[in-house]
């Protein structure tokens, strides 16, 4: 499912209340992900899994994974072609 919520700027709201068990997912071009993912994506790319990496500056190519999504189940990274029907 996807939602979208329209929210007066003085007002805050904790989708994870309205939302417990939702997954946020986001979007760059074509290509979907989680944020644990993409963290996980970098390490791969990086070659290291200790977590001392500076993610915020690293740089996704994302042609890679356009018409893509990026999940991660566990520990294991799961890179999907998708394909929109609408």
């Amino acid at each position: 499912m996807t939602f979208k919520f329209k929210v007066d700027k003085d007002k805050k709201i904790n989708l994870k209340d309205l939302f417990p068990n939702a997954v946020p997912i986001h979007k760059k071009g074509n290509a979907l992900y989680t944020i644990n993912a993409l963290n996980k994506l970098i390490e791969l790319k990086v070659g290291v899994d200790n977590g001392n990496i500076d993610y915020k500056s690293y740089k996704i190519d994302w042609s890679e994974y356009q018409d893509k999504i990026i999940l991660l189940n566990g520990q294991e990274l799961g890179v999907f072609n998708i394909q929109r029907i609408f």
